[in-house]
């Protein structure tokens, strides 16, 4: 391949490396959020299961947030195989 390809492919590489690492770093922040929402909702809604509508949804929200938190993560993985594929 000529130098303008291997320099075009070096800096796609490196943008999907730096994006596949700020994903990751959403998916922890993410899902440390939806775990302490988790336990505060749990919480909350095992203190009175009958009237207690907020911490059902505090618990619904967070069970959103862990899925929000996997993309993230599937995301990162599929940015850094395609960086280790653009590397090799």
């Amino acid at each position: 391949m000529d130098e303008r390809n291997i320099d075009r492919q070096e800096r796609i590489a490196e943008a999907l490396h730096y994006g596949g690492s700020v994903s990751y770093g959403a998916a922890r922040f993410i899902y440390a959020g939806a775990s302490l929402l988790l336990l505060i909702g749990a919480i909350y809604y095992f203190t009175n299961p009958m009237q207690n509508t907020e911490g059902l949804s505090a618990l619904v929200f967070s069970g959103m947030l862990s899925f929000l938190s996997l993309s993230f993560a599937a995301g990162s993985w599929f940015a850094n195989q395609m960086y280790q594929r653009l590397k090799d």
